[in-house]
């Protein structure tokens, strides 16, 4: 029987860079034509449901982007945990779904790296009148500093 690794300290609290990669004309084709860079900071929200912890947030770079962030990461002892995460801003009517994993890069342990695909609806930002259909895309986040405990 395989080995089931216990490995994974996943830890989603801190400062993050994010890079939506993304098709304005709502494709899943790869290489995405654009992407963009945002940082967001996260901080824990409690024990999650299945062996991860909840979290929340809001962008930190630039601070103009007004959405929170909500989101938990999954974990069942089998070396590498899921991530799922809510993006929300209630005043646009704007939801961004975003699904991934923790990657763990062997070449450098110190380097903590999501990578997975997001949907939304609400965005207009291809100036279409079904603008708010929404747009797939492909994510990776990359940790910059773990926040500070008082």
């Amino acid at each position: 029987m395989a080995e089931i690794l216990d490995n994974d300290l996943l830890d989603m609290t801190g400062d993050w860079k994010i890079t939506y990669r993304i098709n304005v004309d709502a494709s899943f084709t790869f290489p995405p034509a654009h992407s963009n860079t945002y940082g967001v900071r996260l901080v824990d929200a409690g024990v999650g449901s299945h062996g991860g912890r909840k979290f929340k947030g809001k962008y930190s770079d630039p601070p103009s982007l007004k959405a929170d962030f909500e989101g938990e990461t999954f974990y069942n002892r089998r070396g590498v945990q899921l991530v799922q995460m809510l993006v929300f801003n209630d005043g646009l009517r704007y939801l961004e779904v975003l699904s991934g994993k923790h990657v763990i890069d062997h070449t450098d342990l110190r380097k903590i790296w999501i990578l997975g695909a997001w949907f939304n609806v609400g965005n207009a930002g291809n100036g279409e009148p079904h603008a708010g259909s929404g747009f797939p895309g492909v994510f990776e986040m990359v940790k910059v500093t773990t926040a500070k405990t008082k």
